[in-house]
C-alpha cells in the first residue's frame, strides 16, 4: 500500500481485511486500488483508473445493475489515514492452484504406511499454516463425502433388487407348500441332504457374486481386474453346481423335486436376508461420518526459515565471485592491445630492449 500527498503516506500499522471480492473474469489477476477515506469509507478503483465502487467498512458494496463490469466487495477492517491506497487483487482459480502445486510437497512417510506428509512453503507462516490445515480438512471431508456417495449408489442398487428377491422368495415358498400339499412330506436321505446343503451354499454364493458384479459394472469396465476375478469365481461355482445337478438327477423323482424346491426356498430366504442386512449397513454408512482418513498432526511452523539457506548462498556467492573475477581478468587482458613482455618486443622488432620505464598514476606537481 502507498499514500498520496505529504499527509497521506502510509507510516506503518495500516491494516486492510477483505472478506469477499468478486470481479469479472477479465479483471482477475489484475491489481485494483482501494483508497481509504474518512470515517471508514473507501473507494475502489478499477485497472482502467476509474472508481467502480464507493463503500464503507462492515457493509457489502457492489456496482449498480447493468454496469459494464460487475464488482462485489466486502471490507471487514480498514485502519489507515485518509488517502492511503492499497492494492487488492482477485486471483484466478487456475493461478492459485498452480502456485499451490509448486509450493506443496506431499509424500508417503515410510513405504506402505499409508501416512502422507504434507509440506507447504510460503513467505507468510500464518497463511501457510491456515492453507495446509484447510487442505487436510478438505481431504478428510471429501473422503467422507465420497464414501457416503458410494454408499448411496450401492444402497439404491440394493433397494432396487430387494422387491424382486422378496417376490422370488414368496414364489418359492408357495411352490414348496403346494407340492407338499399334493404329495405330502418326503424324507430326504443323508446323501440328498448333503447335496442339498452344498447346492444351497453354491446358489447363495452365485447370487451374491452376481450382485457384486452388477455393482462393479457401475464403476469399472469389463476388463478391470476386479471384474475379471469375479467372472472367474462365477465360472468355477457354475461348474461345481452343474456337477451337483448331475448328481441330483440320479435321485428318485420325489426326493429330487422336494430337494430342489427346498433348495429354492432356502436360497431365496438367505439371499433376501443377506441383501436386506447389507442394505441396512449401507444406510448407516451413508448417514454417518465414518472415514478411513484422519489428520494425525496439525500443521506447525518451523522455528527457523527454510529458505534461503545461508551456507549454500555463501558457497554459491564465493564460487560465482571467483568465476566472475577470473573471467573479468581474462577479458581485460584480451582487450588490452599493449605489449607487456619485453621478450615479445625483441622478437618482433629484432632490436634489443635496454631498459623499461614503469608507468604510474600522474601526480600534479606544485610550482616552486
Amino acid at each position: 500500500y502507498r499514500g498520496q500527498g505529504g499527509a497521506s503516506y502510509a507510516w506503518g500499522g495500516e491494516k486492510l481485511q477483505v472478506e469477499r471480492l468478486n470481479v469479472p473474469m477479465e479483471w482477475e489477476d489484475l491489481p485494483l486500488t482501494l483508497e481509504a477515506k474518512a470515517d471508514g469509507a473507501y473507494a475502489l478503483w478499477g485497472p482502467e483508473g476509474r472508481v467502480v465502487i464507493n463503500g464503507t467498512v462492515g457493509t457489502g458494496a457492489q456496482t449498480e445493475t447493468g454496469a459494464p463490469h460487475e464488482v462485489e466487495l466486502f471490507v471487514t477492517e480498514l485502519h489507515a489515514r485518509p488517502g492511503t491506497r492499497f492494492q487488492v487483487m482477485r486471483r484466478s482459480k487456475l493461478a492459485v492452484v498452480e502456485d499451490l502445486q509448486r509450493a506443496l510437497r506431499m509424500g508417503e512417510k515410510g513405504a506402505g504406511t499409508g501416512v502422507l506428509n504434507l509440506t507447504l512453503d510460503g513467505p507468510d507462516p500464518v497463511l501457510a499454516t491456515t492453507t495446509l490445515q484447510a487442505i487436510a480438512d478438505t481431504y478428510v471431508r471429501s473422503n467422507v463425502e465420497r464414501r457416503s456417495e458410494d454408499a448411496g449408489r450401492t444402497l439404491s442398487f440394493l433397494d432396487s433388487q430387494l422387491p424382486g428377491l422378496r417376490q422370488g422368495l414368496e414364489q418359492a415358498e408357495t411352490a414348496l407348500r403346494d407340492y407338499r400339499a399334493g404329495k405330502g412330506g418326503v424324507d430326504l436321505g443323508l446323501e440328498v441332504q448333503a447335496v442339498l446343503n452344498r447346492s444351497v451354499d453354491l446358489d447363495k454364493d452365485l447370487s451374491t457374486l452376481a450382485l457384486e458384479r452388477s455393482e462393479l459394472r457401475q464403476r469399472f469396465t469389463e476388463h478391470h481386474p476386479l471384474l475379471v476375478a469375479t467372472e472367474r469365481k462365477l465360472a468355477r461355482l457354475r461348474t461345481e453346481r452343474n456337477a451337483l445337478d448331475t448328481r441330483l438327477k440320479g435321485i428318485p423323482d420325489a426326493e429330487r423335486v422336494s430337494a430342489q424346491l427346498t433348495r429354492d426356498v432356502n436360497v431365496a430366504n438367505e439371499l433376501y436376508l443377506q441383501l436386506n442386512n447389507k442394505a441396512q449397513e449401507y444406510r448407516v454408512l451413508r448417514s454417518s461420518n465414518i472415514t478411513n482418513a484422519r489428520i494425525i498432526d496439525a500443521p506447525v511452523v518451523t522455528r527457523l526459515p527454510v529458505r534461503p539457506l545461508k551456507p549454500d548462498v555463501f558457497a554459491v556467492s564465493v564460487v560465482l565471485g571467483l568465476v566472475f573475477g577470473v573471467a573479468l581478468a581474462f577479458a581485460r587482458k584480451s582487450l588490452n592491445p599493449g605489449v607487456n613482455d619485453p621478450a615479445a618486443l625483441e622478437s618482433a622488432l629484432a632490436v634489443p630492449v635496454l631498459a623499461s620505464v614503469p608507468t604510474g598514476p600522474r601526480r600534479a606537481t606544485s610550482p616552486r
